[in-house]
């Protein structure tokens, strides 16, 4: 993994992913599709915490690399937000839904599986 130099031309050893809770990944997955609310005790632990979102994304980013892409691009498909001791994380683009559905932009939008999906799935990988 590369390290890079920080302000002073220094290096220090990228941060390790087991290091992190790994509800934070959960919460920036879930505020990728919608909106997640997390209230906070004070600002400061709000603050904080949209930090350690932030150093999540790097972190699992320069972990995975230009290797794995799936893993770690969607940590970067939704916006932390602070607003005093709340933070809410939503879809990027989210705030334009109103104008792009008034010109005429539908979005995707997800395939339709059959009831038996996973079966058939778990059935192939079984044989």
């Amino acid at each position: 993994m590369p390290h890079f130099p920080n302000s002073r031309g220094r290096t220090k050893p990228p941060t390790p992913l087991s290091s992190f809770d790994p509800r934070l990944r959960e919460l920036l997955l879930q505020g990728s599709t919608g909106v997640v609310e997390v209230p906070c005790a004070s600002r400061g632990e709000a603050i904080r915490l949209r930090q350690r979102f932030n150093q999540f994304r790097f972190a699992a980013k320069q972990h995975w690399g230009a290797e794995a892409p799936h893993e770690w691009e969607p940590l970067y498909r939704c916006i932390v937000q602070q607003d005093g001791a709340k933070l809410t994380l939503r879809p990027r683009d989210s705030e334009f839904d109103s104008a792009l559905s008034g010109a005429g932009a539908l979005g995707p939008t997800a395939p339709v599986l059959p009831p038996d999906f996973l079966d058939t799935i778990t059935k192939d990988t079984e044989s």
